[in-house]
């Protein structure tokens, strides 16, 4: 099941930097760009649409997948909002479009789940796993690049300038972000057995089999004890083993995509000069305490 989403992420980088181009061309004029709904948004849209064979020429379609996915995102990660037929309307797409991709098997991640008969069985279990990675593979890159640029605009000329100087920075650009941000912020786990760990010299605590854990990633990616500073966003610091595409067995399978969609995306937009919020304007916010982000980020940049 891995082998084609990893045959895909090598063949994605023209297509992910030309979804990328076509963002900033279409605001070059303006000096302006919402660094939500103008980048991150059709970058996190387009780019998982194309890995999972989503038909890209209908724009509207694709904003109103992405509004319905919304609310499915928002649902599962346990913040209930929106419309209940949002889901289902979801549903029923991709129900729609599996059955297209029977008839005519493709390239696609999803033509490899349907071909996936011993892990996908049931044709429900291959729906909701559509829906789960349309919906993890576009908001959490959106949350990243929505708000990560807000702190790239701090030091804009100076991570220009390192840019052209050090092939590897923009790779630590993206790590120090999903560190500091953090786009999922916590998971719910169940221990498969009794766990006792030290909470301090005198104290234990202790997790019984079966038990639910609210696991915070984003407090694990704030340890001072592993990241000094950890408030601070240093692009440099070294290492920087950070949690947030979780670990071990759990790791998201869709990490090294997103990984290569961010720094393809900040190649693309450091092309832009001097990119700062736009004064007197501030960012809206997704009231998701889990998955939320900008909703809207206005930035200018130099012409």
């Amino acid at each position: 099941m891995l082998r084609p989403l990893a045959q895909m992420v090598k063949e994605m980088p023209p297509t992910i930097s030309k979804i990328a181009q076509d963002a900033i061309q279409a605001v070059s004029a303006t000096g302006e760009i919402d660094a939500v709904s103008q980048f991150a948004a059709p970058i996190s849209l387009l780019t998982i649409a194309h890995v999972l064979g989503i038909p890209t020429e209908d724009r509207e379609l694709l904003q109103q997948l992405e509004q319905w996915s919304d609310t499915f995102g928002d649902i599962t990660s346990g913040y209930f909002r929106g419309a209940g037929q949002d889901v289902q309307r979801l549903e029923e797409y991709f129900r729609q479009l599996i059955t297209q991709k029977r008839r005519h098997p493709d390239e696609s991640l999803l033509s490899a789940f349907i071909a996936a008969h011993d892990i996908f069985p049931e044709e429900d279990d291959l729906v909701a796993n559509c829906m789960m990675v349309f919906a993890a593979g576009r908001i959490t890159s959106k949350k990243l690049l929505g708000n990560g640029l807000t702190f790239l605009t701090q030091h804009w000329q100076q991570y220009q300038a390192e840019m052209q100087t050090n092939p590897h920075f923009i790779k630590a650009l993206g790590e120090e972000l999903l560190r500091i941000i953090t786009p999922t912020r916590y998971l719910i786990r169940e221990a498969s057995e009794d766990i006792v760990f030290p909470v301090s010299a005198s104290h234990t605590q202790r997790i019984q089999q079966g038990q639910r854990v609210l696991l915070f990633l984003e407090a694990a990616n704030y340890d001072p004890a592993i990241f000094p500073h950890p408030t601070t966003f240093d692009p440099h610091r070294r290492p920087n083993k950070h949690v947030a595409f979780g670990f071990g067995p759990h790791q998201c399978p869709g990490a090294t995509l997103a990984r290569m969609e961010t720094q393809l995306a900040l190649e693309t937009i450091f092309t832009l000069s001097n990119l700062r919020p736009k004064p007197g304007v501030k960012p809206s916010w997704n009231p998701n305490p889990n998955l939320g982000g900008y909703t809207h980020n206005p930035l200018i940049f130099s012409r």
